[in-house]
């Protein structure tokens, strides 16, 4: 486990552009701390987003989704990190306004922009496009209703959205995280009350159009505490076998990630414990290389669960 390393996050919104999309606000990043590159060599490797008072917490995990290194960010409280994956990270600030980072595989920032704010909607995931999109570096943007509705935006890159669409509607939930499943689908997640949470299958018709093929309940065991479902991602372990997997996480500290069988049922579960009052955010897509190494630093645990 290499030194903690800290970014200093400056993002400041005047009322006066507060309500631009794209407005180009201040953003002055400090340089980063030295961090094991070495480590980060065979990228893109799984990353876990954490959320403190202040702080953000980006946890780098190996083929295993065993911890191997971590970068911390200064956030002020109007921003909180919502989604990270290894060429970007998502910020949604207290307005509702939403601001794209790109990043290198060490959590270097690079660039930005900024979107909305649109009415009642709040940012909510990021996640790679990978080989299914024709543009080179394109990603998935979700955006959450109040409503319940998700809106995903497919991107080109910060600058270009390629498509969107509103999406989805689970009265009492609200969209927490999209991406692409093993097989090529898509996954929409809902987070709702009392540990639960839903995950449709979908993919595109024929006039492009996203729409739902299935819809599974989840319930996070009582026994394990209040955990609310976050994130959706695959994990793509040494060996080529790939997995999807659900995020558990807690206000309390702590999450829970599970891997789905192949009807999308809960199955074995790994817990993760940074302790103190760090809030689980999101889980990348893990699409790890052989030959990064990886040690664990965090308190584990596998066993069966199923879903509601």
């Amino acid at each position: 486990m290499t030194k903690p390393t800290t970014i200093a996050l400056a993002l400041i919104v005047s009322s006066a552009i507060a309500g631009c999309i794209g407005a180009e606000l201040e953003d002055t990043p400090a340089e980063l701390g030295e961090v094991d590159s070495a480590l980060h060599a065979q990228e893109p490797s799984g990353r876990l987003l954490w959320n403190h008072t202040g702080l953000a917490s980006v946890w780098w995990l190996d083929g295993s989704n065993n911890y191997d290194d971590h970068v911390y960010y200064q956030q002020t409280t109007d921003w909180t990190a919502k989604g990270v994956t290894d060429t970007h990270m998502l910020w949604n600030h207290s307005s509702g306004m939403a601001s794209i980072w790109g990043v290198d595989n060490d959590g270097n920032y690079s660039y930005h922009r900024f979107w909305g704010p649109y009415p009642g909607y709040e940012v909510a995931s990021i996640t790679r496009g990978y080989h299914d999109v024709a543009w080179a570096g394109g990603f998935f943007v979700m955006w959450s209703h109040d409503s319940g509705e998700a809106s995903i935006w497919e991107m080109a890159d910060v600058q270009t959205i390629h498509s969107w669409q509103r999406f989805g509607h689970e009265p009492g939930y609200r969209a927490q995280s999209f991406g692409r499943a093993c097989d090529g689908s898509y996954r929409l997640l809902f987070g709702g009350p009392n540990r639960r949470g839903i995950l449709w299958k979908v993919e595109k018709d024929a006039s492009g159009r996203w729409t739902r093929l299935g819809r599974t309940h989840y319930i996070h065991p009582s026994n394990l505490g209040n955990y609310n479902a976050k994130s959706f991602s695959t994990m793509k372990a040494p060996g080529g076998v790939c997995k999807n997997q659900v995020m558990f996480g807690s206000n309390y500290g702590g999450a829970f990630v599970y891997t789905l069988d192949t009807s999308d049922r809960l199955g074995q579960r790994k817990s993760y414990q940074p302790g103190g009052s760090w809030t689980a955010e999101a889980l990348s897509d893990n699409r790890w290389q052989a030959g990064s190494g990886g040690s664990s630093g965090y308190s584990s645990s596998s066993s069966s669960s199923s879903g509601g």
